[in-house]
């Protein structure tokens, strides 16, 4: 079994595989102005990488898109347990999105404030339409398609694998072919992503 890195870029999807004890290999495949979110686009490019690189049902894949396809948002709340953290994320969402949150497909992350009584609460959430979306062309190539994520956690992975990263503060500069994002994370906890600027 291996684990293969995708990443979508605006111009090109990027595939990165670690199989046994072969050293990593890496290639790229530009998108030439394809519409990538396009469910048979997607499939078509994917039954062609697979082929190519002999990815298989039983290799992990990790697909990591640009921060600009998130939510990223954090928020204070007072002590407690997991069920009415997930109730106080709904309230607390629901003021800074513009449709219903039944519309994302989301995870969160909570870290305590034991001192305060207090806990961060970290949100990110896509479009559930996109993720499915997304899902479907490896489920049709019956290839084991394991997560979708924000690049700047792809990046915190990588990183905290090679280094010791021994502040508790600390930020993540994703520098892309067109856009540059900045990441605030706190203990590995990603607390909000912005666009720095695009070029």
């Amino acid at each position: 079994m291996g684990k293969i890195g995708l990443y979508l870029g605006s111009n090109s999807l990027y595939v990165s595989i670690l199989k046994g004890n072969l050293p990593p290999s890496f290639k790229s495949y530009p998108l030439d102005g394809k519409d990538i979110f396009k469910e048979a686009t997607l499939e078509i490019l994917m039954n062609k990488i697979a082929r190519e690189l002999n990815i298989n049902k039983d290799d992990e894949i990790y697909l990591a898109l640009e921060d600009r396809y998130f939510f990223f948002r954090s928020f204070i709340v007072p002590s407690m347990g997991k069920k009415e953290i997930e109730s106080s994320i709904t309230f607390e969402i629901d003021k800074y999105i513009p449709f219903k949150i039944e519309e994302l497909t989301w995870n969160y992350g909570y870290k305590k404030i034991p001192k305060e009584k207090k806990g961060i609460v970290s949100f990110i959430g896509i479009k559930k339409n996109l993720f499915d979306g997304l899902f479907q062309p490896f489920s049709k190539l019956e290839l084991n398609l394991s997560t979708i994520e924000p690049s700047c956690l792809a990046l915190l992975r990588l990183i905290v694998n090679r280094y010791s990263i021994k502040k508790k503060w600390f930020a993540i500069l994703d520098l892309c072919s067109h856009t540059c994002y900045l990441t605030l994370f706190l203990d590995n906890l990603p607390l909000f992503s912005r666009t720095i600027f695009s070029f």
